[in-house]
């Protein structure tokens, strides 16, 4: 039975601004559910699917090529962007991907408050080195310098808006830092204050410092930041 795609997935107070570029590229929410379900088959139990069996190839190429296509929205799109391409690539794609694309469309101008932007950019940055490891799995071989690079901007973009960056998003940095097997040069004073960001209630992270929205500062909502924490500092 054929069911109508969903062109406006629901979205939180914070990325409200992904909204348009949403209902562009559409399919990709879609699509990303089949590349999660199928990494996590293979990775998890070891048991690989070959999904140029189910999808339609063609179309999830289409997809791939309209998105690379719009820099605006692939920017602004961020982790959803970024993961449909390494997902698309590894699953039905022979040639480790270059991230020449995540570098060119890093800097493309977008009309964005501030803090949105620094928000897309960042996990545009991030989840495109998660990527290249599968999904923290594999050691990142393939245009590792060009990871570096794309470490360095991170590490950048940290140091000049320290106070609006998040503390899930510092610890993101940090473990895509390992991920690359280099000792970031924002650990130290990421380290300091994690220590100053222990909650009251519990030996859990709280987003304490920052000017971000959406703290999330509940043991129930921070699971990501503290996961993040675990894999950065271990």
């Amino acid at each position: 039975m054929r069911t109508k795609l969903d062109t406006n997935p629901k979205l939180d107070m914070e990325k409200r601004y992904r909204k348009d570029s949403y209902k562009k590229h559409y399919k990709i929410t879609h699509y990303n559910r089949v590349f999660y379900k199928a990494l996590f088959q293979e990775k998890i139990y070891q048991d690989r699917v070959n999904l140029k069996d189910y999808l339609v190839v063609k179309d999830v190429k289409q997809v791939r090529d309209n998105l690379i296509q719009d820099r605006e929205a692939l920017l602004i799109l961020s982790t959803a962007a970024v993961n449909y391409i390494y997902g698309c690539n590894y699953f039905l794609e022979s040639d480790p991907l270059n991230p020449e694309i995540i570098l060119l469309a890093g800097e493309t101008p977008v009309e964005l408050a501030y803090m949105d932007y620094l928000h897309a950019k960042i996990y545009f940055y991030t989840h495109a080195i998660i990527g290249a490891s599968r999904f923290y799995t594999e050691e990142i071989q393939s245009y590792k310098e060009k990871y570096v690079e794309i470490l360095h901007r991170l590490e950048n973009i940290v140091t000049e808006n320290f106070k609006l960056v998040s503390l899930d998003q510092k610890f993101e940095v940090l473990v895509c830092a390992k991920l690359l097997g280099i000792e970031s040069s924002i650990r130290e004073a990421v380290a300091q204050e994690a220590v100053k960001s222990l909650s009251r209630k519990g030996d859990f992270f709280v987003d304490r410092f920052n000017k971000c929205r959406n703290r999330k500062n509940t043991f129930a909502k921070s699971e990501h930041r503290n996961v993040l924490g675990i894999m950065a500092f271990i």
